[in-house]
C-alpha cells in the first residue's frame, strides 16, 4: 500500500531568488549536483548562492553524524528525518518529533542558521531499515523467488519519506504478494519499474 502525509514546515528566514539570470556558461560548476529541473535552463544568483551555502550544511551534516557515532545511515539519530535541498536552493531538515526542540542542535551540527525545518512521522533511520529489509529479501535466492524477481528497484526518498519500490508487474495482485512476503509499511510506494538494458 502506499500513503501520503503532509509534512509540518516552520517557515524560516531563508533568501528567495531574485531576478538576476545567469546563463548556461556560467553554471559550469553545477554540473553533476542534483538539480536537474534546472540545468538547462537559466539559474538566479540567489539560487546559486542559496544552493552553495546548502551544500556545505549537508556536508557540515553528514560530518556531525560521523563524529557523533551516527555515521552508518541506518544508525542516524531517530529524530532525524532525512533532508534535501528544495526547488529554491535552500536546505530542507526533516525532523520526527517537535521541531522546537531540534533547532539549536542543527545549527550547530550544519554550522549555520539558514535552514528550514519541516516535521515528519518517520525517522531516516526506520526509512533506511524498511529499504535494508527490501533488499535482503530481493538478493535471496532471486532466481527461484517471484515476488523477488519482481522488484526492480529500491529508492529510499528523503523528499517525500518514503520508500519508492519498481515492479516490474504493478498489479494489486503482486503488490499484495509483495506486502505478504517482504514488508507491509504504509511508507512504501510502488511504481512501475523496467529493466535496462546496456548496449
Amino acid at each position: 500500500m502506499s500513503c501520503h502525509t503532509k509534512n509540518k514546515e516552520i517557515q524560516e528566514p531563508v533568501q528567495q531568488s531574485d531576478d538576476t539570470a545567469v546563463t548556461p556558461a556560467d553554471t559550469g560548476y553545477l554540473i553533476g549536483m542534483d538539480i536537474p529541473e534546472y540545468r538547462y535552463t537559466d539559474l538566479s544568483r540567489q539560487f546559486i548562492a542559496n544552493h552553495d551555502r546548502s551544500m556545505g550544511y549537508h556536508q557540515n551534516l553528514l560530518d556531525s553524524f560521523e563524529e557523533s557515532g551516527h555515521g552508518k545511515e541506518s544508525g542516524r539519530p531517530e529524530y532525524f528525518g532525512g533532508s534535501y535541498i528544495n526547488e529554491d536552493g535552500n536546505f530542507v531538515i526533516l525532523i520526527k518529533g517537535n521541531i522546537a526542540d531540534y533547532r539549536q542542535e542543527f545549527e550547530e551540527r550544519v554550522k549555520g542558521e539558514d535552514f528550514i525545518l519541516k516535521q515528519t512521522d518517520v525517522s531516516y533511520a526506520e526509512l533506511h531499515r524498511i529499504k535494508d529489509k527490501i533488499g535482503i529479501y530481493m538478493s535471496t535466492d532471486r532466481q527461484n523467488n517471484e515476488v523477488a524477481r519482481n522488484i526492480i528497484s529500491i529508492v529510499l526518498d528523503e523528499k517525500n519519506s518514503r520508500i519508492e519500490v519498481g515492479l516490474e508487474d504493478l498489479s494489486p495482485e503482486a503488490i499484495q504478494q509483495f506486502e505478504e512476503n517482504v514488508i507491509d509499511s504504509p511508507y512504501i510506494q510502488f511504481v512501475a519499474g523496467e529493466y535496462i538494458e546496456l548496449v
